[in-house]
């Protein structure tokens, strides 16, 4: 999701009942470039996380992704963060991650956040 507001991102994700997926990267940093040339364009890794997850792209060094980093005292890039929709953290993990992975962490993130707000 495009925008410059995480309360934005977060009634989205309350609106559709989703754990949010924040990818926290710089334009120096090449794990973070390794993982949008072959992760988030792999078309399983893409459909689970269009499935399962608003996801958000937080760019530490610009805008209001300098004041999202400080919230959530960022300070290694890449850092994969899945919130609930309230931004509290589920899972925080501070490294690239490649598919087996990102698959792994994003279940999860889901059954932490299934726990949190059982379904009606």
């Amino acid at each position: 999701m495009k925008s410059s507001s995480l309360s934005k991102v977060l009634d989205k994700a309350e609106k559709e009942n989703k754990p949010v997926f924040i990818d926290f990267y710089t334009t120096w940093c090449t794990p973070c470039k390794l993982m949008d040339q072959d992760v988030f364009t792999d078309p399983t890794v893409a459909s689970f996380y269009n499935e399962n997850f608003i996801s958000y792209k937080v760019d530490c060094e610009k805008g209001n992704g300098l004041n999202i980093a400080t919230i959530y005292s960022i300070s290694n890039y890449p850092t994969l963060m899945y919130l609930d929709h309230k931004g509290n953290v589920l899972i925080s993990y501070e490294s690239a991650a490649y598919q087996t992975k990102m698959k792994e962490l994003g279940k999860d993130a889901i059954e932490k956040y299934q726990k949190a707000f059982p379904s009606n």
